[in-house]
């Protein structure tokens, strides 16, 4: 009720104030005298002017006109009403004694503050605020996620009114969102209007990938690989990146799957990103340094042929990791005949299981005529989502790929 009532007073005081500032305003366009007039500013202003703003309505105690007094040598009018001295230069005054067009302001004044009253109370105000200046505040206090301004952010991307300079900026702003704040939301809200934004957002989202903390480059590096046509260095680099083990980071939830998706964008572009995942092979994370040779075997780079199979081999055996065996002997495959030297070699290091998958796909690359279900040394179950993994793409084989160790021990 009480708001009501409030709401209610302020209607009033608007609708009045607007009325008598725009009545004031014309009375001091149209009275305002035509040339210029020489005026007496009087004696000095009391205490009770100075305190009660006399001096914004009135101009001056005395005002006669000194229009063709002469100066003294020192450039002084006296005036002949009052005894004044004052400068000449000082003297010309346009416009009357009473300041209309000053009340008028004051009134024009309570009418804005009153209008925005009822808007700012009612979250409403966002809606007159022009784009650009919205988009600024959107990087303080006033436009954190779930407030007013940032609904009204949401609202204008949906319909496709951000764009340009406006785009750009607020792209900037939400790419920071992306990070592991605590907010619950944020990340997810952010990505959706970055996706809006596209492409205005593609620099924001590749500076992020190189300053943000582990959750923002993950997802900068994700929606990167979704829609850019031809992959950057930053975004090649963020993808070798995104090969870390990455489990015991905060917010990990968030870059689930991001460690399979770079992979299967980096051997998609192994033409322009062989140099970084070949670097990535002497890594020190052993995730980074097992993905990094399962997509140079994938890819049968034929160098650091060899480190890649030293790589690759201990998951061939029966380890504690689970299910990268499915991964590693397809990869060891894809290196060709020329690695069936080093393959031979590992024999006498290998357990039975090792030792059964190395013999077969040895016999599948020295007689590749030889269909997969004709070879004398049968390959082991790796995976039930293809008969053949050997020639199963990477994208099937890393299906919800987790390189964890199994409790159990097995593959």
């Amino acid at each position: 009720m009480l708001l009501i009532v409030g709401e209610q007073y302020a209607a009033w005081v608007f609708t009045v104030a607007s009325g008598l500032s725009i009545l004031l305003l014309v009375i001091a366009v149209r009275t305002w005298p035509r040339g210029e007039r020489c005026r007496c500013k009087g004696k000095r202003r009391t205490w009770w002017q100075k305190c009660t703003m006399g001096w914004f309505f009135w101009r001056g105690r005395c005002w006669y006109i000194l229009k063709g007094q002469e100066a003294d040598s020192h450039g002084m009018v006296q005036c002949p009403e009052c005894g004044t001295n004052s400068k000449a230069s000082r003297l010309k005054k346009d416009g009357r004694r009473f300041k209309f067009g000053n009340i008028g302001l004051v009134f024009l004044t309570v009418a804005v503050v009153t209008g925005y009253l009822g808007p700012v109370r009612n979250g409403t105000w966002t809606r007159v605020v022009p784009t650009y200046p919205l988009v600024i505040l959107t990087d303080t206090s006033f436009g954190m996620t779930r407030t007013d301004l940032r609904k009204e952010i949401v609202k204008r991307v949906r319909n496709g009114s951000v764009n340009g300079r406006s785009a750009r900026a607020l792209a900037k702003i939400l790419a920071k969102d992306l990070r592991n704040d605590g907010i619950w939301g944020s990340a997810s809200s952010a990505m959706s209007m970055l996706k809006k934004l596209w492409p205005d957002s593609i620099e924001a989202l590749s500076h992020e990938t190189m300053v943000g903390d582990g959750q923002s480059k993950a997802l900068a590096a994700q929606m990167l690989r979704q829609r850019i046509e031809v992959p950057s260095e930053i975004l090649l680099v963020a993808c070798v990146s995104d090969l870390h083990d990455d489990g015991d980071v905060d917010g990990w939830e968030m870059m689930e799957g991001n460690a399979r998706q770079a992979a299967e964008y980096l051997l998609r572009w192994w033409s322009i990103s062989s140099q970084y995942v070949l670097e990535a092979i002497e890594s020190s994370d052993e995730q980074q340094r097992f993905l990094a040779a399962t997509i140079a075997g994938f890819a049968g780079s034929t160098e650091k042929r060899e480190m890649v199979v030293n790589i690759l081999f201990p998951h061939l055996l029966d380890n504690s990791f689970y299910g990268d065996a499915k991964i590693a002997a397809p990869a060891i495959y894809h290196l060709g005949p020329k690695a069936v030297p080093l393959l031979q070699q590992k024999l006498k290091d290998a357990d039975d299981q090792a030792r059964s998958i190395l013999l077969h796909i040895i016999e599948r690359l020295e007689n590749p005529e030889r269909a997969f279900n004709h070879c004398k040394n049968p390959l082991p179950k790796l995976t039930s989502r293809a008969k053949d993994p050997l020639e199963a793409p990477l994208s099937t084989l890393m299906y919800n790929f987790w390189f964890v160790k199994d409790s159990n021990g097995t593959q």
